[in-house]
């Protein structure tokens, strides 16, 4: 029907299978991925991720704002929540490797977002690349710190330490 608000609001049903995913987050993962929660997360970041490409080649209307934004930070935070529990899953005796994968990998894609933002001038890919990096250095500050052997300690600071020296000058002027 090419009509952004209706497609805006049926997309809004999306938020009772949101709920009810839950239970797979906080389900019992461990020893071993659990298929069923697998498959319940994965297609629901699947869905949003595809809304929020879908409403991206939707005409806009005037005086909205982005609303396909909004379903690809949900997609990609189940991606988040998806990756940290199937790591550690994954790896049930070596808990602290699997904390510094993820870890690791969310530094990563934060300071490549956050990059990305700041040289091709997107504040909002700028913000989130920001946010996502706060996210994750506040986990390792606040609760990492307390529940990791020293030696997973030590290389998950110094790995994160590393790459966050590496594009401290990222945006600034000579």
């Amino acid at each position: 029907m090419q009509d952004r608000a209706i497609a805006e609001r049926l997309s809004l049903l999306t938020i009772g299978p949101a709920l009810l995913s839950l239970s797979s987050i906080f389900a019992r993962w461990y020893p071993g991925i659990s298929w069923d929660h697998f498959f319940v997360l994965f297609l629901m970041m699947s869905t949003l991720l595809l809304l929020g490409v879908f409403f991206m080649f939707l005409p806009k209307r005037e005086g909205r704002g982005e609303f396909e934004e909004s379903f690809l930070i949900a997609g990609s935070v189940y991606a988040y929540v998806l990756l940290w529990l199937s790591v550690h899953a994954s790896l049930p005796t070596d808990q602290d490797f699997a904390t510094m994968i993820c870890l690791v990998i969310y530094t990563l894609i934060g300071l490549s977002t956050y990059a990305y933002g700041k040289l091709s001038e997107r504040r909002n890919l700028s913000y989130y690349g920001g946010t996502l990096l706060g996210f994750t250095i506040a986990y390792l500050l606040l609760v990492s710190v307390w529940d990791m052997e020293l030696p997973g300690r030590i290389v998950t600071f110094f790995l994160i330490g590393t790459l966050l020296m590496m594009t401290a000058f990222i945006g600034r002027k000579k």
